[in-house]
């Protein structure tokens, strides 16, 4: 769990910018508001579904590239350390750099999918995040034009610990391709 003392040891020992405040509402699992302030930043997210997604008030929307070999993929470990889940994860990103474009890690679930949002990278794969670390987000991508998968290229499911997000469904499906997908404990 997120306390605020964590959140001031982010900010001020370790003087990571990409943190961030991610709060979403879903109505019967489907998320229909976002709002991921990220104030060190200086950016400030907000989507409300069938009515766009924005960035400091600018409407957002998603790169127009189509292929995996040249996009910038978001990826990151997450926090769990047993060994094969690691290995899979390991092998997962081995697969990503052989077949995208670059890949990045900021260590925030929310602030990496407005990435994608706002089109400046093309996808984002973790599993072991939580609700509460996509809820927000999911309905900014999905307003910017984005889609939101699990892993394996099925539907989401919030409560998975699991997320695929992409500028469009033909990325996102690539990418559910090349890599293996982690069952986690639910939320």
């Amino acid at each position: 769990m997120i306390t605020w003392k964590s959140i001031l040891l982010i900010l001020y020992v370790f003087r990571v910018p990409h943190t961030c405040i991610s709060i979403g509402m879903a109505i019967n699992k489907q998320p229909v508001l976002g709002v991921v302030n990220a104030p060190i930043l200086g950016e400030m997210y907000t989507a409300v579904k069938g009515q766009g997604a924005f960035c400091n008030g600018t409407k957002i929307s998603v790169s127009t590239i189509s292929e995996l070999n040249r996009s910038v993929v978001i990826l990151e470990g997450g926090t769990s350390r047993v060994p094969e889940i690691l290995k899979t994860k390991v092998g997962n990103i081995k697969a990503v750099i052989e077949n995208c474009h670059g890949i990045r890690c900021y260590g925030s679930a929310a602030i990496n999918m407005c990435y994608v949002a706002r089109g400046s990278h093309e996808a984002y794969m973790e599993h072991g995040i939580h609700v509460w670390d996509i809820a927000a987000g999911v309905v900014i991508l999905e307003e910017a034009g984005g889609v939101v998968l699990d892993p394996s290229g099925g539907e989401l499911d919030l409560m998975n610990r699991r997320v695929l997000a992409g500028c469009s469904r033909t990325v996102a499906e690539q990418l559910s391709a090349i890599t293996q997908n982690i069952d986690m404990e639910r939320d």
